[in-house]
């Protein structure tokens, strides 16, 4: 039978396969034709004269611009093909420490577009923050167009690694586990189906005398004109050969086992292969 597996013996194979992966996906996925873009937009978010050393209004106006409502007037004026969830995922707005300068970095597989998305958003912030805050924001900087193919990051390298390593362990478990169930089952079944071997003991007080034994080697068996026994058969060398017993040899016990034998012999069926054939009277034909 195969030996069971534990759960726990995938975990190794799952660590390398993440790791392949991981690996690979940092290494190679540039080479599959698979290309992120990246483009940014650079906001000044006050005029030189009003800029202070400890202002943190540029963190402010960070949270401000990132709604759903900026992103949905980019969506409609680019005419794009997604909802604002997908464009969030595609947008981080940052504020640069002690400045007040905010980026509008966006990634894309499609440079134009992604160039697009940063200038158009950074266009509507501009406009946004300068109504509400009554400040002198400016784009000092577009992405178009100078968007670059943005190298793939050890970050998500690492989460692509855990999800294979997850993936293979699920499914490795499940393998396993299958595997188990199965072997379960055989051996249920080879256990209904083991052969036992049934050994019958003698019984001391039920004895029988086996006659075939006795006569085994005996060819022919009469009483002779004297009124003895003879018995004939085959020696070692396949000779006949006799063997003449008076009465007075033969015991009681041996006399009556011999006329049961006989007696045995004389009640077997034998089979006839044909009929006689019946002849009309008259002289026989030879």
């Amino acid at each position: 039978m195969k030996k069971k597996q534990s759960v726990f013996s995938v975990i190794p194979k799952a660590l390398v396969f993440g790791l392949i992966i991981g690996i690979g996906f940092y290494f190679l996925f540039d080479k599959f034709g698979i290309k992120t873009y990246k483009a940014q937009s650079k906001i000044l978010t006050t005029s030189n004269e009003k800029i202070k050393d400890d202002d943190k209004t540029a963190y402010t106006y960070a949270e401000t611009v990132n709604s759903n409502a900026i992103k949905k007037r980019v969506i409609e004026n680019l005419k794009l093909d997604m909802d604002p969830g997908e464009l969030d995922k595609k947008i981080q707005i940052q504020a640069i420490a002690n400045t007040h300068i905010l980026n509008i970095n966006v990634k894309d597989s499609i440079k134009l577009r992604a160039e697009d998305i940063a200038d158009e958003y950074a266009e509507i912030t501009v406009s946004v923050i300068n109504q509400l805050y009554k400040a002198d924001a400016v784009v000092i900087d577009k992405a178009y167009p100078n968007a670059s193919l943005a190298k793939t990051s050890e970050k998500d390298s690492l989460k692509v690694g855990l999800a294979a390593f997850i993936t293979y362990f699920i499914f490795g478990s499940l393998v396993v586990s299958i595997r188990n169930s199965k072997n379960n089952d055989v051996e249920e079944y080879v256990e209904e189906k083991e052969i036992r071997k049934v050994v019958f003991t003698k019984d001391d007080d039920k004895e029988e005398y086996d006659y075939e034994n006795d006569y085994d080697n005996v060819r022919e068996s009469y009483i002779n004109e004297d009124g003895n026994l003879v018995q004939e058969y085959y020696d070692e060398d396949n000779e006949l050969s006799q063997d003449i017993n008076s009465n007075e040899d033969l015991s009681t016990d041996e006399d009556e086992n011999f006329r049961l034998y006989q007696n045995k012999e004389n009640n077997k069926d034998y089979t006839i292969i044909a009929d006689m054939p019946k002849y009309d009277d008259g002289d026989l034909d030879v």
